[in-house]
């Protein structure tokens, strides 16, 4: 099924994915991995590749990659904060520098304004930083917003 699904459309990036969990149950964790990256390079920004890569990264090797993956799908601007959140989780992990972290959650808090999730994990890197005015000042803008979400007004209550 993956075969064909490859066959019949050779740029779309799901025909890849399918592709590597075939062979993820298979237990060729090498050619799922290489199935993941091809749907990278049609989509960078695609999640679902994404999060195979993370569940198939074992090697120190592939943890890299897996990091330069993530920075290629900031840089394509995806549409949605798990991109964003997911990788900064990532760097997290690997004791990536705050700094780095403090820059992507602000990279996506800029692309989506309108996202509660990233501005929350922005604010609370800022308290972690000492930076209590910086962190005020991401979550009243949010609040302030013409469609504020109650989730947003929530998380300037909460400081």
């Amino acid at each position: 099924m993956a075969d064909y699904a490859i066959e019949s459309h050779p740029k779309d990036p799901d025909s890849y994915l399918m592709l590597a969990a075939a062979l993820g149950l298979q237990n060729d964790n090498s050619g799922a991995w290489k199935a993941a990256i091809t749907a990278l390079d049609l989509q960078p920004a695609f999640q679902p590749a994404l999060n195979a890569l993370t569940l198939l990264a074992q090697e120190p090797k592939q943890r890299e990659e897996l990091l330069a993956r993530y920075e290629k799908a900031i840089q394509a601007k995806p549409t949605t904060d798990q991109t964003y959140l997911e990788y900064v989780r990532l760097m997290q992990k690997t004791k990536g520098d705050r700094s780095s972290i403090m820059d992507n959650l602000e990279k996506g808090v800029s692309a989506l304004p309108t996202s509660t999730a990233l501005r929350s994990a922005l604010v609370q890197e800022q308290l972690r930083a000492g930076k209590p005015d910086a962190a005020i000042n991401v979550a009243q803008t949010g609040a302030s917003s013409n469609n504020a979400t109650p989730e947003a007004i929530a998380l300037l209550a909460s400081l």
